[in-house]
């Protein structure tokens, strides 16, 4: 949500909310190089960077607090 790139390891939701080279990158589960190269290319390459945060930010925007509070007021208020 703050707009950060994330590197995540493809494990439970993060494989899930984290599109590889969109709004982050996935990388196999304990593979130090994958790593190592997912964090070289955040540290080296700014546009990269810049374009992939642009787009981690919008990914987040459905998860926003206000979006989450509407949906559960509609299933609250379907009960």
């Amino acid at each position: 949500a703050s707009g950060t790139p994330v590197i995540a390891s493809q494990v439970g939701g993060l494989a899930y909310l984290i599109a590889d080279g969109q709004n982050g990158y996935l990388i196999p589960t304990r593979d130090q190089i994958a790593l190592a190269d997912a964090i070289r290319r955040l540290v080296t390459l700014p546009d990269e960077r810049a374009r992939l945060a642009i787009n981690a930010a919008h990914s987040a925007e459905p998860y926003h607090w206000a979006h989450i509070a509407e949906r559960l007021l509609t299933v609250f208020s379907g009960c």
